[in-house]
């Protein structure tokens, strides 16, 4: 292999691009999204690829292809535009902007938390595992290394993800780490949203409390300690830059650790 063509070979980006090409000579399929049914138009065999429900649907075997529309009321459409950006690059959005709704002028940290977890549950509704695992790594660095999970966020993940999730883990200890007196407060509401939190969370921080009070731990929640990975944790220490880097969020958004203040932090 020689010239061009070894030079696509070593690229990792062209070897996307080439693969998208192959996707391109199957046809597209139309998709249709939430209570207005917006549509779109989406690569059948990059969707089949990664998503068994998807890849089942467009097998003939669901009714979901009879009219060769799949229709997802309940689905919305924001989430849905971050499931098709993963599809076409195998990444999540590294810009804030790219995580809020079209709607949301103003940045938002707890949007974006929402953003991530709402990604999580439709990855974990349609069967896209390597959408679910990435998700659980944003939200695990989310919270270890940028900012308390608002309590609305807690409350949906401890609806939605199994009693096993990291990402519950990673809540708990973050939680831990880094609550303080400043935390919650009237002006964002979540002095009123306590009420709302769940046992499971409340005796999982008591529980993380005491381990750290009787085996003197550290409190501060090493990321990769929550993340999936195709080895053991011990192999995690030397991937660890790379666990937390590879779907990290721009700079704009990461400051020292902070109480929970809507709306105070701003993208370049």
């Amino acid at each position: 292999m020689t010239g061009e063509h070894a030079a696509c070979a070593a690229s990792p980006e062209a070897s996307v691009s080439l693969r998208l090409g192959d996707h391109t000579r199957n046809g597209l399929v139309s998709v249709r999204i939430g209570p207005d049914g917006v549509t779109y138009q989406i690569y059948k065999t990059l969707l089949a690829e990664h998503s068994e429900y998807f890849r089942n649907a467009l097998s003939g075997a669901w009714k979901e292809s009879d009219d060769g529309v799949i229709k997802l009321d309940d689905v919305d459409c924001h989430t849905f535009e971050i499931f098709i950006h993963w599809l076409h690059t195998q990444r999540l959005p590294t810009k804030y902007s790219l995580w809020l709704k079209k709607n949301e002028t103003e940045p938002s940290t707890k949007a974006v938390q929402m953003a991530m977890l709402d990604t999580w549950i439709f990855a974990d509704r349609f069967l896209t595992s390597a959408l679910r695992r990435d998700c659980e790594h944003a939200l695990v660095d989310m919270f270890c290394n940028r900012s308390l999970p608002y309590y609305e966020v807690v409350v949906q993940a401890y609806e939605c993800l199994p009693p096993t999730s990291l990402v519950l883990k990673a809540i708990i200890a973050t939680h831990c780490e880094r609550f303080d007196q400043y935390a919650d407060n009237e002006g964002n509401g979540e002095v009123d949203r306590r009420s709302r939190l769940p046992s499971e969370f409340l005796v999982g921080v008591m529980m993380q409390y005491m381990m750290i009070k009787e085996h003197s731990l550290d409190p501060k929640p090493d990321p990769c300690q929550f993340h999936e990975h195709p080895q053991e944790y011990w192999g995690c220490a030397v991937n660890a830059a790379e666990c937390v880097n590879d779907l990290a969020l721009d700079a704009s958004i990461v400051k020292e650790p902070t109480p929970k203040v809507e709306d105070s932090e701003s993208e370049d």
